[in-house]
């Protein structure tokens, strides 16, 4: 008799966060031993709360479908607003049509950003490169207390360079943020990040580095800043409390910035850094009086426009 189907995915990730496509594709492996045993249908239940994959599948229930499909089978559910957390879970038949059990429960999560949602606007500091030379890193910061521990907290980063995040002093990101490129004129990509565990009450802290990267670094052949002589990023934090009320934190005139220990960062150059400019604590709350006198407001962005942002999944 077959197992319960394993290796769940949705658009290609294991519980991803953050879609943007409104009918994402769902996809599973039969697990099924015997010789040449074959699905012969499956049958997929989708719920907005787990207790519903078993007695009241509020989204979709797709009913036993003929087929041996099992990849890029799409979401045909209720629509699904911005934030959507969908429960989802299915079951293989064989030959012989007996169901195999029901697999473990597997999940995707819509983006908080969706359609008009951004609230966030572009910033970016006083400080321009140039054809021939960057600019010491900025390190981008903003402090906000929240009043209670935070049932869901959902951080979406956009950025026309390359970044670096950091909430309450952990690091969200292994590697560099903004590899993906594409037609900076028109789009930019940004990433989803689950802070429920580190956002808390009381004191909190974001901080950023962020660099030239493609969109104002150097280029093989073309030298730099090719789209522009100054990097540029949007940020929204969506906190959610256990009564369901949501509080946005973004980008704007409360951020402030202040150069690193990091003089020069080139995706194709490497990192300049400079250990004796290290400021402790910088990402950590309460670390603000760490920068001293030269801490100033950021500059808000005004002329850029991008037509689509897009997500990208790391």
């Amino acid at each position: 008799m077959a197992s319960e189907p394993a290796r769940r995915r949705t658009e290609f990730n294991s519980d991803p966060k953050g879609l943007t496509v409104s009918r994402p594709r769902l996809s599973w492996w039969v697990n099924d031993s015997r010789p040449a045993e074959i699905q012969t249908a499956y049958h997929i239940v989708a719920a907005s709360y787990e207790d519903g994959l078993r007695s009241n599948p509020d989204l979709w229930d797709r009913g036993v479908v003929d087929g041996d499909a099992n990849a890029h089978v799409v979401y045909a559910g209720r629509d699904l607003p911005a934030g959507a957390r969908v429960r989802w879970k299915v079951r293989t038949f064989d030959s012989d049509g007996l169901s195999s059990p029901w697999s473990a429960t597997a999940y995707f999560e819509m983006s908080p950003v969706m359609g008009t949602a951004w609230k966030a606007r572009w910033i970016s500091t006083p400080l321009y490169g140039s054809r021939s030379r960057g600019v010491q890193v900025p390190i981008l910061r903003r402090e906000f207390i929240v009043d209670e521990r935070p049932a869901s907290a959902r951080l979406v980063v956009a950025c026309l360079g390359d970044y670096r995040v950091w909430a309450n002093g952990t690091r969200l990101s292994g590697g560099p943020s903004s590899p993906v490129w594409g037609d900076y004129t028109r789009e930019a990509y940004y990433q989803t990040y689950d802070v429920t565990g580190i956002v808390e009450a009381g004191p909190n802290s974001l901080a950023i580095l962020l660099a030239d990267g493609i969109y104002s670094g150097l280029l093989p052949e073309s030298g730099r800043g090719v789209y522009s002589h100054r990097p540029m990023l949007m940020a929204q934090l969506h906190v959610q409390d256990e009564q369901g009320v949501e509080s946005l934190i973004v980008t704007d005139h409360q951020w402030h910035w202040h150069t690193s220990w990091l003089l020069g960062s080139e995706l194709n150059g490497g990192e300049d850094v400079d250990g004796r400019q290290q400021i402790a604590a910088w990402s950590e709350p309460g670390s603000t009086n760490c920068f001293g006198p030269r801490l100033t407001w950021l500059k808000m962005c005004k002329s850029i426009r991008l037509l689509r942002c897009f997500q990208w999944i790391e």
